[in-house]
């Protein structure tokens, strides 16, 4: 974000050199053609412009943390998980976008992204587990060519946004929209079912995804694999 000098100044510049000088307690953020940011609502300047660059850091560490996330999809069932996932997501970019401090926002920042990472560990984990073995390199680079385009889809959505709390408003709400449907569409793993005894689930899954591909489920054969 462009920042103008203060009152006071923070630099001075001489016919030979620019001199720096401690930040004021006063200054001014020139507006155009952004609108405002969280550097802007928080005054992340002078002595606090480390803590901009932070935010992304704790974000990347939720990412981390939420790569662990296999060990309770196998406790708890990947449908939960994933559930959980969408709704701790959304919940999370709504409150950083209402977010009254730094902290708030930067503690919300972290949660969101255990959260991506989750959703996303646990729809791969799904995948492998549903998808036979000749398709599943196909739908793991599938996988990368949809977060690619949303990546993608992000400045583009920024450029028209240039609002910070509006761009998170926005996402909130495309992220509900998307998600809403994927508490009955999203289905259970099969071979999670199985592990847990759960046969008549399992076999309900495995009819419901035979039913769509046109074909009848063989039931043996996803027994002999989860063994």
């Amino acid at each position: 974000m462009p920042l103008l000098a203060t009152l006071e100044g923070n630099k001075t510049n001489t016919n030979t050199s620019t001199i720096n000088v401690e930040c004021q307690n006063k200054w001014i953020f020139d507006m155009k053609p952004y609108q405002k940011s969280a550097v802007t609502e928080f005054g992340l300047v002078c002595d606090l412009s480390w803590k901009a660059p932070l935010v992304i850091s704790i974000f990347q560490i939720g990412k981390l943390l939420g790569g662990f996330s296999s060990a309770f999809g196998d406790r708890f069932g990947r449908k939960t998980l994933f559930v959980f996932s969408c709704v701790l997501q959304t919940l999370g970019t709504a409150i950083a976008a209402v977010s009254w401090n730094y902290d708030i926002y930067i503690i919300f920042a972290f949660i969101v992204g255990i959260a991506m990472n989750i959703n996303y560990c646990i729809c791969f984990v799904i995948a492998t587990e549903t998808i036979g073995v000749k398709k599943r390199n196909f739908v793991a680079v599938g996988s990368f060519i949809a977060s690619s385009v949303a990546y993608i889809a992000v400045p583009g959505l920024a450029y028209f946004l240039q609002d910070w709390k509006k761009f998170l408003w926005a996402v909130t709400g495309f992220t509900a929209v998307c998600y809403a449907p994927c508490s009955w569409l999203f289905p259970e793993s099969a071979r999670w079912l199985l592990k847990k005894g759960r046969v008549k689930e399992a076999k309900r899954e495995l009819e419901t995804i035979a039913r769509l591909n046109g074909t009848k489920a063989n039931y043996q054969q996803i027994l002999k694999a989860s063994t």
